[in-house]
Parts: C-alpha cells; structure tokens; sequence
C-alpha cells in the first residue's frame, strides 16, 4: 500500500526550500517526512567556524536560542569532500542529519549532494533490476 501512495501521492511542502523541492520527488513518502523535519529543525542551529587544517575543516554548531544548549563539532574532510557530526545519525539512519543540512545551507547548496542520498529511501529502487550471481 505504501508502495502504491508513493506512486500516486506526493507530499505537500510545507516550506518552500530546494532540498525539499529535490527529495520530494526522489524520497518514498515516509523519508520524505522525515528528511522534512530535519530540514525544518536545521533553522534552529547556528554555525560558527572554529579551525582548519590541511584537510579537515571544523565549525561548532548549537541551538540559536539556548545559550546553555550543548555546543558540538562538525567536520568537513577535504579530501573525502564529506561532512561528519558526533550524532552519526547519517552513518547509522542513513539519512542527513539537522547539522549535516545546516551545514550545507550556510554554504547555499542548492542541492543535497548524491553522497547523502542512500538509495534504499527512494521512490526508483523498486523499478530496478536486481541481478545475483547466476546473472
């Protein structure tokens, strides 16, 4: 059934943001509803640059409005081009996190880049072909 609303239904967007205009067609439903509200979280954090090294760039990221919020890091590897938070909810859940996408937007990507794209959460991985080794 899920399968079938993902087909013929379409999430509304509840803010107008190009993340959400991009995964709202690539995401099931359900991920699609997810991904929404970490998006709509990430307008609560602030980003504030901390150091940088030859291949690893460092920001501190908390709650706009809790001064005594826990301050975390994120860390931008330069050469692997990819962003990883202490949460590790990426790594674990598979979709990008509140501070992975605050990240991002402080940069203006207007798209999620396809690394954080698991393909298991799209509409388009059942219309794939599955080979195993028989061929």
């Amino acid at each position: 059934m899920a399968d079938h609303k993902d087909i013929i239904e379409k999430p509304k967007l509840r803010i107008n943001h190009d993340f959400l205009e991009q995964m709202v067609d690539i995401y099931t439903n359900e991920m699609y509803y997810k991904f929404e509200a970490e998006v709509c979280d990430s307008f609560n954090y602030k980003l504030q640059f901390v150091r940088e090294t030859d291949n690893h760039r460092v920001y501190q990221i908390q709650r706009k409005k809790f001064t005594t919020s826990k301050v975390c890091e994120i860390v931008y590897d330069k050469d692997l081009d990819l962003i990883s938070y202490s949460c590790k909810k990426f790594e674990s859940a598979k979709i990008p996190c509140t501070h992975i996408i605050s990240y991002l937007m402080k940069f203006d990507a207007e798209i999620l880049p396809d690394k954080y794209i698991l393909k298991r959460w799209t509409k388009s991985v059942k219309s794939e072909t599955v080979d195993d080794e028989k061929g």
